[in-house]
């Protein structure tokens, strides 16, 4: 990030409702006004920070609110559409984390004046740090809708082994016949029909094919960028192999836990 001029111009206590029944809670908001100014931007922005603590026994509250503005002078706009994940500048959240952790030390400096612990038994006033305010920005700002993104596959080790289990999971889900270890004994025999699944997708084989041989046999290809009908595909396949296994899963057989684990971080 460029060397930015940053100034507070501006401090207030301002009285806010309190929002939240939860014992401890920080409400945010923020705007932005900017102009051109010769060769540079100047942009006004103006954060609200809320510390909202609530003791549900006893019925007590404490709301301390502060608004700050700030003047930040830069060369890019870095500020502008801020709100737009699709548009926002990729130093928009490191600055506004930066800015928010200015008012959050304001903010804790006035919460700590009014916090009573004999009040607030239950409650503590959380760390503030540059990597906290970093982790709450990203919280409240808008996040970009990443299920109609294009898939883009890597050739490393976790990758390779979720698309292996996920194709696997669909494999053995819709086969007609199951493994059965007796003993020493190893035996094929029918599914009941409550342990056969269907996954009818016409571009299932294609799509298959494409990745497994064309992309992770092929030493030249690092990458792997999907359309935007093999993306979607592609979900549907995670979200089937997620159902198949869940179903494993309830007749107490044994699951892909990681596959399970990394389809619920992505694709949920």
């Amino acid at each position: 990030m460029e060397d930015l001029n940053v100034e507070v111009i501006a401090v207030k206590k301002i009285s806010l409702p309190r929002i939240t029944d939860n014992q401890y809670y920080q409400e945010g908001r923020y705007q932005h006004f900017w102009k051109p100014v010769g060769d540079k931007v100047e942009s006004i922005f103006i954060a609200v920070l809320s510390d909202q603590l609530y003791n549900p026994n006893s019925g007590k509250e404490l709301v301390v609110s502060i608004e700050m503005h700030f003047k930040v002078v830069s060369k890019e706009n870095i500020l502008l559409d801020f709100q737009n994940p699709e548009r926002r500048h990729k130093h928009a959240i490191p600055l506004i984390a930066r800015l928010t952790f200015e008012t959050q030390k304001v903010l804790r400096s006035e919460t700590e004046k009014g916090f009573k612990k004999e009040d607030f038994q239950f409650s503590s006033l959380p760390e503030i740090t540059l990597d906290t305010a970093i982790e709450y920005v990203i919280g409240v700002l808008p996040k970009r809708d990443t299920s109609k993104m294009p898939i883009v596959l890597g050739k490393d080790e976790s990758v390779a082994n979720y698309v292996i289990a996920m194709f696997s999971i669909i494999s053995d889900a819709t086969s007609e016949n199951k493994i059965v270890i007796d003993g020493r004994n190893i035996m094929i025999v029918p599914k009941p029909d409550d342990e056969k699944f269907e996954f009818d997708e016409a571009n299932y084989d294609a799509l298959k094919s494409k990745i497994i041989l064309d992309f992770f046999r092929n030493p030249r290809l690092n990458q792997l960028t999907l359309s935007d009908e093999e993306s979607k595909l592609f979900r549907r396949c995670s979200h089937a192999a997620y159902y198949f296994g869940g179903e494993k899963k309830n007749r107490v057989e044994r699951v892909n836990e990681e596959f399970l684990n990394i389809h619920e971080k992505y694709f949920m």
